[in-house]
């Protein structure tokens, strides 16, 4: 009845395992955990790197491949999730990789 997700052959980023990454934690390029690189950046950012309508994760390595550059400080957003203190509800800190806290300049 429905047929199998499939890349499309002219958008190589289009990504029928979006819900899969959300609900593991994966990253949708390269299928590595994210669990120390939650982050948010501008929606420019994002749509740059043709994420806007995918749904799923990016780790910082396959964000950065999509849009040809290193990220900087300026891509992220002021959320509470980007700061260096962000806990958990119950005030453990949540982990930032190495590459994650030297991309937000701390």
């Amino acid at each position: 009845m429905f047929g199998r997700l499939r890349r499309s052959a002219r958008d190589p980023y289009s990504d029928p395992v979006g819900r899969e990454s959300r609900e593991k934690g994966w990253c949708v390029d390269c299928r590595t955990s994210v669990d120390d690189e939650f982050f948010m950046v501008h929606d420019s950012v994002w749509a740059k790197a043709r994420m806007k309508d995918l749904g799923g994760f990016l780790c910082i390595g396959c964000l950065e491949k999509r849009l040809s550059r290193r990220l900087r400080p300026a891509d992220f957003t002021d959320c509470p999730m980007n700061k260096p203190d962000f806990t958990y509800l119950d005030g453990r800190p949540v982990p930032k990789s190495r590459r994650l806290r030297s991309r937000l300049g701390f």
